[in-house]
């Protein structure tokens, strides 16, 4: 089956469904209930839930390079800053695997405001990206800190 260029790229922009190891209404953690999965890193998976007192929470399952990210995560724990996400607390669960709990923030990520905009983020849209990017980032860096990047 011969199909146009146009037709191929629509055909790659579909995207698979990512699968999680929790489904809605899940209860891997005591004391918060998953409602769906929200993304895939290089340490593990992130799911959106509620606390049992309704707060609304990212929760990250670490599935890989466990001792890095927890280092990480426990360095940053006090920080408080508009640019990043505030992280609650550490948790095990029952298997043994552990979770970070930290605020959620919804909205697109940059990863799909860029895939959004093929050509080209309009430039307001990416100098307000690149300063909230520097403004974590500065924030991090004024604490000692280095943060590697994507992974």
């Amino acid at each position: 089956m011969n199909t146009s260029p146009a037709e191929s790229e629509q055909v790659l922009q579909v995207k698979t469904p990512m699968r999680f190891t929790y489904a809605s209404g899940s209860r891997p953690l005591e004391g918060y209930t998953i409602k769906r999965g929200v993304g895939r890193g290089g340490f593990g998976e992130v799911y959106y839930g509620t606390s049992d007192g309704g707060k609304e929470v990212a929760l990250k399952l670490i599935r890989r390079n466990l001792e890095v990210e927890l280092r990480g995560v426990r360095h940053c724990l006090n920080l408080k800053h508009p640019h990043l996400v505030a992280l609650y607390d550490i948790k095990t669960d029952e298997h043994d695997d552990r979770w970070v709990v930290m605020e959620y923030v919804s909205g697109e990520s940059l990863e799909d405001v860029i895939e959004h905009n093929p050509t080209g983020m309009p430039e307001a849209e990416a100098l307000r990206w690149v300063h909230g990017i520097s403004g974590g980032g500065g924030c991090l860096d004024g604490q000692g800190m280095v943060h590697p990047g994507p992974q």
